[in-house]
């Protein structure tokens, strides 16, 4: 998992999605934004980053672990159903979630709609 606060846009993420992969990450960069825990991914809950970094990566692996161990795989080896439900969920809504128009529509709309005059 990378670190919180230090994740990239993640268009490797996004593209992943596209394909059929299911992402697992903090809730950093791209994540918050489409991740719906359970349903098109997994977010592993952030440790405190007040703690020491020492104390932040035991979290951090545990929290992985967790999800890892009791969600993922019960999900993936006793619930096929709702694995390929999740996945087919993700590439049906990540596409048009970060599509290139509708994030030059929000642009427009939140930016600059209130000071161009047409």
């Amino acid at each position: 998992c990378p670190y919180l606060t230090r994740e990239a846009s993640g268009t490797s993420g996004m593209t992943a999605a596209m394909n059929g992969s299911v992402n697992l990450s903090v809730p950093d960069g791209w994540i918050p934004e489409f991740v719906q825990h359970g349903k098109n991914g997994f977010s592993v809950p952030a440790a405190d980053p007040n703690d020491p970094k020492e104390i932040q990566d035991v979290q951090d692996r545990l929290n992985l672990m967790r999800v890892l161990t009791q969600e993922i795989q019960p999900m993936y080896y006793q619930q096929p159903e709702q694995w390929w439900a999740l996945v087919m969920k993700a590439q049906r809504e990540i596409r048009p979630f970060f599509d290139s128009d509708r994030m030059a529509t929000a642009y427009y709309e939140e930016l600059y709609k209130s000071v161009v005059t047409v």
